[in-house]
Parts: structure tokens; sequence; C-alpha cells
């Protein structure tokens, strides 16, 4: 049901951009708001104040008038907020009107899917579309993996956002201070302590990860060898695919961050594969129809023989025939067929265009006897 909701409203949001992106303005009068989720919508409020107050320093009276009138429009729209949606919030507004005596002020608020990134106000003769344009396109989404042996720091990147879904942390001491027969026995706890570490670590990416919608694979970083024995471990759902293990400084945000920085060279070779996926697909089914056409051009061609000689049976079977006549029809338009293969072979097999002329002329001849 989720998913069905979810594709409703990219459904609409691509109508109702389709519909913002032929609107253009004679002048610098069509105004874009962004907001970021759980902003504080006042301050917004104020930033339009006083841009209303600095759209009275435009020349172009018209102009003037319809910026100041969509600016007004959109602060009162904004007082029936007191925190910013979930995933943010889009305001369009300006005249819409095509006539130039008529002004038309309309405005447009749209809620999208994904939560809004940056916060900005334009003024220009078009809508800036540009961020919820690319909250439509981004589709993939890949998992990320900061650690080390103290913690680890799970995330997900889509597109340009990255949102850190959970952290982890270690109980395995990392040093030990008992010697002499206890030694061995605190190194198998410590082991044992990892191990356990490294399992939570997987089961935490099975329940995140498994199941995810779009989902392409796992990136894993972090400073250490930490990452490459959870790697060699492999304590997760074998259905999940590790893209390849980078070295990061740091883990929790900042290590989420250097991961995003350093994993372009694996996103856009994921993106090479996918298209190479797609163009051996394409030949595939390129040949597969080609040979297809082959074979039906054949079987017309052998469907129309058949016909042919069945309508020929048909007419040396006509009459008062008995079922021996018909018997031995049969038996003679079998060797005339027989005779007209060899014939044919016979004449392909020679060469000189007379030759192939005359062995055509004897069987238009062989056919008229038989006939």
């Amino acid at each position: 049901m989720a998913g069905e909701e979810k594709s409703k409203q990219i459904y609409e949001l691509k109508r109702q951009l389709k519909f913002l992106k032929g609107i253009r303005g004679s002048g610098t009068e069509l105004i874009s708001l962004y907001i970021t989720p759980n902003s504080a919508v006042f301050d917004a409020s104020n930033k339009l104040k006083e841009e209303y107050g600095q759209a009275g320093n435009i020349k172009s009276k018209q102009t003037r008038t319809n910026v100041q009138e969509a600016l007004m429009k959109i602060i009162q729209h904004l007082k029936t907020f007191r925190t910013a949606p979930p995933n943010g919030l889009a305001i369009f507004c300006g005249n819409i009107s095509r006539e130039p005596g008529r002004p038309d002020i309309r405005l447009f608020a749209l809620e999208p899917h994904e939560p809004l990134r940056a916060a900005f106000y334009r003024c220009d003769s078009t809508f800036v579309l540009e961020p919820l344009e690319e909250i439509i396109s981004i589709k993939d989404t890949y998992g990320l993996i900061v650690m080390d042996g103290r913690e680890a720091t799970i995330a997900t990147l889509r597109g340009k956002s990255t949102v850190i879904l959970r952290r982890l942390h270690s109980t395995a001491h990392a040093k030990i201070r008992k010697g002499g027969q206890s030694a061995r026995r605190f190194e198998r706890l410590i082991e044992e302590s990892i191990e356990l570490y490294y399992k939570r670590i997987g089961a935490a990416m099975d329940e995140i990860f498994v199941g995810m919608p779009n989902l392409r694979g796992i990136i894993v970083g972090g400073p250490g060898p930490a990452k490459e024995d959870f790697v060699k471990m492999s304590p997760f759902n074998y259905q999940l695919k590790v893209l390849g293990v980078l070295d990061t400084g740091y883990t929790e945000e900042y290590g989420v961050k250097e991961l995003t920085d350093k994993s372009d060279s694996i996103i856009m070779e994921q993106e090479t594969i996918r298209e190479k996926k797609l163009v051996d697909s394409f030949v595939r089914q390129w040949c597969r129809a080609g040979s297809l056409h082959t074979a039906r051009r054949k079987c017309g061609r052998h469907s129309g023989r058949g016909r042919s000689r069945c309508s020929w049976f048909r007419r040396g079977s006509t009459g008062s025939a008995s079922p021996t006549s018909a018997r031995s029809a049969g038996k003679k338009s079998k060797s005339s067929a027989g005779a007209r293969r060899s014939s044919t072979t016979t004449a392909a097999g020679r060469c000189g265009p007379s030759r192939m002329s005359r062995s055509r002329e004897s069987c238009s001849s062989l056919r008229r006897s038989v006939g």
C-alpha cells in the first residue's frame, strides 16, 4: 500500500512539474521558494517580508505589482504552517496569465516524496524546478557502512543525500591487563566479543537493507583492518552485495561523508555495468527477432509449396477416381516432386546461365507433362 501511495505521489509531482515548466513570465516575476524539512517557517516569512520591501525598487510598475502580490500571497500561505512538512515544502507563485492587461496570480505548494536538501528563494522569469526534477530522477539507493573496532554507522546514499539510520558500539575490550594463565582466556573472550559485534552489524544490515526497493549494493569503509575482517566474515544476508571496501579516516558522520566522496568511482562502475547489461539485452532481443523473422519467411515459403502441392494433388485426384487411382496419383506426385528436386539440384550444380535456363525449361516441361 505504501508503494502504491508513493507511486501516486510521484505521478502527481511529475504532472504538476510538467505544467509549471510551461509557464513563462513577462519579467522576473515568478517566485520559487524551497523550505527544508523541519525548519522554522517564520524565518522564511521574515525573509519574504524583506524581499517585499526591496521589490518596491523595481522600475516596471506591472512587474513590481505582480511580485509584491505574489510575495504577500506566499506569506499568507505560510501562516498555515508552524513547522515545515517532514520532506520540506516547495512553493511557486506568480502571474501565469498570458494577457498583458489581466494578471492572474496563482500559488502552487508541493510536498515532495523525498526530503529537500537545500533552502533558497529565487525570483526569475521561470520557476526553478531542478531540485524536484532531481528527486524524481533518483531511483538507485546504496547502503553505506562506516566502521572500525569500536563503532559502526549505517547510512543510505540516494542521489547526493545521505541519511544515517543506525549507530552501533562494540563491547569488546581493546587491551588485556591480565597476564599469566588468564591471558589466553581474555584473548578468547575478546575474539568472541568482536565476533558478536560483527554479527550485530550484520543483523542490523539485514533488518534495514533486505527488501529495500532499488538497492544496488553496499559500500563498506572505515579506518583499520576491521572492515576487511567484517567483509570476510560476511555475517549478513547473502542477498546483500558488497560493491567495494574503501579506506576512510573517520567514522560516524564525517566518515559517511568521506565514504560518499570516495565512492563515486564505484557508483560510476555500477552504472557502466548496468548500461552494458542493457545493451547486451537489446542485442540479444534484436538477434532473436531477426532469427524469428527469418524462420517465419522460411515457413511461409515451405507452406506455400505445400499448398501448391496439395492443390495439384487435388486437381490430379478429381473426378470419378478410385482410392487405388488416388494412391497412384500420390505416388506420381511424390516421384514428380523428387524428379523436380533432382533436376533443379543437378542444374544448380552445373555452371553457366544457359544450362540453368535449359534446366528451368526442362522443369517446366516436366510439370506440364505431369499435369
